[in-house]
């Protein structure tokens, strides 16, 4: 009888471990198909060979983890080579109606820590997916901004779009950025969001021209352009609007004079420095004053 109890206590501590025991597919697709028929969100897990992936292995394998995270997730576990990048070990939460709800790597987090973590990001996710999907235009730029720092490609498109369409101007600019990275200067698409902030804008009171002429600075910095066409965008805007801007002015100077002096262009970026000091506030004088004392030498070396 006492065998008997005993073997029935076994197989009932058994049967509870068993329960709280989280399953981990090897195949992705069979994974979504468990993650759709739950209606949950699927974690898949990137493994590598590192000491991160082992720290994460072990905080999976806790108990409390397996108790509480085997009803929120499906999981799947993988090898980085199926990862589409070099980021591993990571963990990728998806909604597969709509992609990724987030990424994150190895973190110092005790099971419970990672798991409010990980809701948080839902949380986060799912309000983000209200404001994307919502007929309304609602918090806009607070859901566009946490989906870029999330990592919700999908939504971060959606509502980069929807804010876009409504003449918005931090979503135009946005836009603009975005195209600007993907895209020639001669891009049509590119070329008529520049032209409706422009018109939106005449004045600049918006900043927009200012944000346009950084934006396109930055992209010919990138590009084999040489520095005086480099420096156009920013030129023209001093010419346009420069005296008008107290605020920024001294920064395109700055701007200027730092990409020249990268170019060993000292002479011209001591010229601009100083334009930069004369519009500066107090504050940050004292700095660029440093700077000029900086290039003076390098002018005369160079001469």
């Amino acid at each position: 009888m006492t065998i008997r109890i005993l073997v029935l206590s076994i197989l009932f501590c058994f049967n509870i471990l068993y329960a709280e025991t989280i399953t981990w597919y090897s195949n992705l697709e069979k994974a979504k198909q468990i993650a759709l028929k739950s209606k949950k969100p699927l974690l898949v897990f990137y493994k590598d060979q590192s000491n991160w992936s082992s720290k994460m292995e072990k905080l999976f394998e806790d108990p409390f983890f397996q108790k509480k995270a085997k009803s929120l997730f499906a999981f799947c576990k993988l090898d980085k080579k199926l990862s589409n990048s070099s980021f591993t070990p990571k963990v990728t939460l998806l909604d597969l109606d709509y992609g990724v709800i987030t990424e994150v790597g190895y973190m110092p987090f005790s099971s419970e820590k990672y798991l409010v973590y990980l809701q948080d990001k839902i949380v986060n996710y799912l309000q983000i997916k209200q404001v994307a999907l919502s007929s309304k235009s609602i918090d806009l730029k607070k859901a566009y901004l946490n989906a870029l720092e999330q990592g919700c490609l999908h939504f971060q498109k959606e509502i980069l779009n929807k804010g876009a369409s409504q003449n918005i101007p931090f979503f135009l600019l946005a836009k603009f950025e975005s195209l600007l990275q993907t895209s020639s200067m001669e891009d049509a698409e590119m070329f008529a969001i520049k032209e409706q902030m422009q018109k939106l804008d005449p004045k600049n009171l918006q900043k927009l021209h200012y944000g346009i002429a950084i934006l396109e600075f930055q992209k010919l910095a990138f590009s084999p352009a040489g520095e005086k066409e480099v420096i156009v965008p920013l030129l023209n805007y001093i010419e346009q609007y420069g005296k008008k801007d107290k605020k920024d002015l001294w920064k395109v100077h700055l701007t200027i004079s730092q990409y020249l002096s990268g170019k060993k262009k000292y002479h011209e970026a001591l010229f601009y420095c100083r334009e930069s000091y004369k519009s500066a506030p107090k504050k940050i004088k004292g700095k660029i004053l440093e700077t000029i004392k900086y290039l003076k030498p390098k002018v005369k070396v160079n001469k």
